[in-house]
């Protein structure tokens, strides 16, 4: 294939997803005033949320007067009963059509399951998808001609790799709206309504993606100000519980959310909401490292050329600390993995965290594991 040909290829496939990129995944919204990093917060007796105790959320007032504060402990929070009730009750299959199954999961929710609130936040965000998919799918089909021209020789081996790729992007976005037919669209806060619902409830898998903040990437920022800011207050102490309950994906955020973000163009939202500490930073990689977990890819890589081992970030994380926080971040490493389960919730793969606009979260949510309602931390 001639350098032409391929140049031009390459710009038909670009300016085909560039619209949906900008759809679909903003930078991550700055929040602003992000709080300096504590220590894994201590839950009191009394409390039965899944998130720190210091956690609020504001509302606002609809005469538009100043948000009141109300404890998170205090809302979309299910009965321990009824949570482990729910969990035993399996999900609907991941093939039956969602208006088929939508209302079933909705009274589901509503009764406290976690999984089912999940479920539905899970298949609300893969349908948001759907109209952007049958876009860039509409757009790519109609430039088929003008490549087919371009490319001349259709027995070229790289020719016949992009249409191979084209039909199959073309028919995911066919079977995604079949499965999505019927259904209206969802409120803009749905999705996050639900994520936090299972979140808050236990749900294991549900509070490593809410405290990941990638609830919020396909949803437009600007009306998600007021999700946003209860965020910001819940996302540090939802991902400790999280890591602590065993849930390997937590703790490996939390391994990225400490550490320094100075040259960094793109920041997650639970390392906006956390701030830099280098203590917590290296005693959560220490914690990972002890249980043979590898560490998520992160912007930084590329400066690498290759993906940093956990072992090369425990010794960039080293040299930025001082003896006494070397001492204490051991020290809390140890204390908390004396408090982790032997068996830990494997990390969700990368590539199923942010697979582009073939976004399933649907498996996270068949998952029965919950966090204890009042687990302890151990805190420096």
């Amino acid at each position: 294939m001639s350098r032409t040909r391929t140049v031009l290829l390459g710009l038909l496939a670009i300016s085909a997803l560039a619209l949906s990129v900008r759809v679909l995944w903003p930078s991550a919204p700055a929040m602003p005033e992000a709080k300096a990093a504590g220590n894994l917060q201590q839950p009191t007796e009394a409390e039965d949320s899944v998130t720190a105790g210091t956690a609020e959320e504001k509302m606002p007032a609809e005469d538009g007067s100043p948000a009141t504060v109300t404890p998170a402990s205090r809302t979309a929070r299910a009965q321990p009963g009824i949570i482990a009730a729910a969990a035993s009750v399996p999900l609907p299959a991941h093939d039956v059509p969602l208006s088929e199954i939508l209302d079933e999961l909705r009274r589901r929710a509503d009764a406290g399951d976690a999984r089912a609130a999940c479920r539905i936040a899970a298949e609300l965000r893969r349908c948001e998808l759907v109209g952007v998919q049958l876009s860039v799918a509409q757009r790519m089909e109609a430039q088929r001609p003008q490549v087919q021209k371009a490319m001349g020789d259709q027995t070229d081996p790289n020719t016949r790799d992009y249409f191979k790729r084209m039909d199959r992007f073309n028919q995911s976005a066919l079977d995604a709206s079949t499965h999505c037919a019927g259904v209206t669209a969802s409120d803009p806060n749905e999705q996050i309504r639900y994520w936090r619902q299972a979140a808050l409830a236990g749900h294991l898998r549900s509070m490593s993606m809410y405290a990941s903040g990638d609830v919020f990437r396909i949803r437009n920022s600007l009306a998600m100000l007021p999700e946003l800011e209860i965020y910001r207050h819940e996302a540090e102490g939802m991902a400790q519980r999280a890591a602590l309950a065993g849930d390997a994906e937590a703790l490996l955020a939390l391994t990225r959310a400490y550490a320094p973000a100075e040259e960094e163009m793109f920041v997650d939202l639970i390392a906006q909401a956390t701030g830099p500490n280098v203590v917590e930073e290296l005693a959560n990689l220490l914690l990972a490292h002890s249980r043979g977990l590898a560490p998520r890819s992160g912007p930084r890589d590329g400066w690498r050329g290759k993906p940093a081992t956990m072992e090369e970030l425990i010794a960039e994380a080293r040299t930025r600390a001082d003896a006494t926080q070397v001492l204490k971040a051991e020290r809390l490493a140890a204390e908390r993995g004396a408090q982790l389960p032997a068996r830990i919730v494997p990390p969700v793969e990368d590539g199923q965290r942010r697979h582009f606009l073939d976004d399933d979260q649907r498996d996270r949510c068949d998952s029965e594991a919950f966090a204890p309602v009042a687990a302890t931390a151990a805190s420096g």
